[in-house]
């Protein structure tokens, strides 16, 4: 080989390190530049989903709220169509009282002891009808 065959060989050859050298520098570089925008990006799109888990968690007790709300306003007419109900019943009862003559306390007393003395002359004569049967 010349002389100049040598130098271009070695000038290529060169030339060839240089590139890779250079390419290889760019690939550094532009790891560290996908590691920084990685690094500064996800703070941010992590203070982003930190964000959004407040604003639901708020979202979530406002609904909360709401549903105490809805569910205080059924019990309290259940309570209230319960008490009417109740009522209803109890008027409807002193009336079937009232209708049969018994609309004081004291008649209800009178017929409770009416029916006492019927019931021992009843188990008088139920045990009088074992002893006969004996």
């Amino acid at each position: 080989m010349n002389d100049n065959t040598q130098k271009e060989l070695q000038d290529k050859a060169r030339k060839i390190q240089e590139e890779i050298t250079e390419r290889s520098r760019e690939i550094w570089l532009a790891g560290l530049g996908i590691f920084s925008t990685i690094e500064k990006e996800g703070t941010k799109l992590f203070q982003d989903f930190v964000e959004r888990g407040e604003g639901l968690r708020e979202k979530g007790k406002e609904l909360e709220k709401e549903s105490e709300s809805f569910i205080k306003g059924i019990r309290d007419d259940v309570a209230e169509r319960t008490s009417a109900v109740a009522k209803t019943i109890e008027g409807n009862f002193v009336g079937a009282i009232n209708s049969l003559g018994f609309s004081k306390s004291d008649d209800v007393e009178e017929l409770t002891k009416k029916v006492d003395k019927l019931t021992a002359k009843v188990d008088k004569l139920a045990k009088k009808i074992k002893d006969l049967e004996k």
